[in-house]
């Protein structure tokens, strides 16, 4: 069963101080659904990754398989193009094994055209499978039309003590995510033109949100896998404004620079995080998992937003650490903005459901 959160409203002053609406609506402006995959006709020429993603979902895959089995090589670039993002499509293929021997026998045969390709495509049929299995998720944003997500099918249990001890969370989609992009569902205007940064990424859900009305997005993570997730699922929904870069906020040089006060000086920055450069907005979701975690997103604020944040995290009573983030932020030199907000989220479509959700807005 669905549980309906329900949280003390904001008042409007508080939405005319903040420059952002966060005043309960009827109904929610951002819903999940299943994902249905369209048709797709092989050989039209290379797959976008929508498309690909629908080729294997669909059942396609297998039908260009047993094609190429049979003996009909001109489906092998479809094939091939089918592959490419989607190395662990071949997990659903039932005839895999087939597969791989075919393309074996073709490219051992001395009179066999396009041994490239072939062999190309056998390395896309034995690369690594990757992490993510075929579980899409599909976000559906009111006037901007749905956000396709890929995240990780076995269910990830709810936060630890660390995210370093537990680094398949980012994997997942996240009640506060949703309910951050409801929030800047609300707000088009106050994103429109502008450059967001969003920090501990996971699937991008919120940054590519944002993308619909900003000019440009990174969405930082310091998880690589979590990384070339956010990279897939900006690449699915085409969102060319968007990039995906590492940020550690606990990396040990831009810790020491932030703390010399080293603010606006990019020269120091450390070479794995590549986030550079400040933002008119920083968003977050679900970011803290421990009370370090608190002083590394201050750190990240104070160095790189040029604006506000808006961060929203579960509840002290179901998220260890969130009740130090205030005072970290405090301590920091940051004025922090607490508002609740009333917006229906379904707990049980997520993991690690929160007893409530709070909205800090920072600046």
């Amino acid at each position: 069963m669905h549980t309906l959160i329900q949280s003390p409203r904001a008042t409007t002053a508080q939405e005319e101080e903040l420059a952002i609406t966060v005043l309960p609506a009827r109904t929610a402006l951002v819903s999940i659904r299943d994902y249905a995959p369209t048709s797709v006709v092989p050989g039209t020429g290379p797959f976008t990754p929508r498309q690909r993603l629908d080729v294997r979902l669909s059942g396609q895959l297998e039908s260009l398989v047993r094609e190429f089995i049979a003996g009909n090589v001109a489906v092998a670039p479809a094939l091939a193009s089918a592959l490419v993002d989607e190395p662990d499509s071949v997990r659903v293929v039932r005839n895999a094994g087939g597969l791989i021997r075919r393309l074996h026998s073709l490219i051992d045969s001395a009179g066999s055209d396009n041994v490239d390709m072939l062999a190309d495509l056998l390395a896309l049929v034995n690369g690594p499978a990757g992490s993510l299995a075929p579980s899409i998720v599909d976000v559906c944003v009111e006037g901007a039309s749905t956000i396709l997500l890929r995240q990780e099918a076995t269910a990830t249990t709810a936060s630890s003590s660390s995210d370093r001890v537990n680094q398949r969370v980012g994997l997942r989609l996240w009640g506060a995510a949703v309910l951050l992009t409801e929030l800047i569902a609300r707000n088009p205007t106050a994103f429109s033109g502008k450059r967001v940064l969003e920090i501990g990424g996971g699937l991008g859900l919120c940054g590519l949100a944002a993308a619909k009305h900003a000019s440009e997005v990174v969405v930082s993570d310091f998880n690589v896998d979590v990384l070339d997730a956010a990279r897939y699922n900006a690449r699915l929904n085409g969102a060319d404004n968007v990039r995906v870069q590492r940020m550690d906020w606990d990396c040990v040089v831009c810790t020491a620079a932030a703390a010399a006060g080293d603010a606006d000086d990019d020269a120091d920055a450390c070479a794995s995080c590549e986030v550079r450069g400040r933002f008119d907005w920083v968003i977050a979701a679900d970011v803290v998992c421990q009370p370090s975690d608190c002083d590394g997103v201050a750190r990240v604020l104070k160095r790189r937003m040029g604006g506000r944040a808006l961060v929203v995290l579960g509840s002290a009573r179901s998220r260890f650490g969130v009740d130090a983030f205030e005072r970290a932020m405090h301590a920091h030199g940051l004025q922090c903005a607490v508002v609740a907000v009333d917006v229906p989220v379904l707990e049980s479509d997520f993991v690690g459901a929160a007893d409530g959700y709070c909205t800090y807005v920072l600046s």
